[in-house]
């Protein structure tokens, strides 16, 4: 996940910062918040863990003049012996799970 001073959401922009040679920037404070993480276990239709089933994390972004559904590009996973998944990093929003 990258981000710019000043950003104040996921997926906005920031602020520039102007620095020179010659001069001393001061109070030019840096926040990373924490990334999201989503966890889960996959069962199949009689309630037994579901093994190895990949994960990705996805969201709306608009682009090109629609929304549009697409991968975070984060990490993904896949389901262990237990059928349960984390995918983790993610910044604040709403997601859809596809398996």
């Amino acid at each position: 996940m990258s981000l710019d001073y000043g950003q104040g959401r996921a997926f906005e922009p920031g602020t520039a910062v102007e620095a020179r040679a010659d001069t001393t920037l001061r109070n030019v404070n840096f926040s990373l918040p924490r990334g999201a993480v989503l966890s889960g276990t996959l069962l199949d239709p009689l309630g037994e863990p579901t093994v190895g089933i990949s994960i990705r994390a996805l969201r709306y972004e608009f682009r090109a003049g629609r929304w549009q559904l697409r991968n975070t590009g984060f990490a993904s996973d896949a389901t262990d012996d237990r059928g349960t998944f984390r995918v983790y990093g993610l910044p604040p929003g709403t997601y859809f799970v596809q398996a």
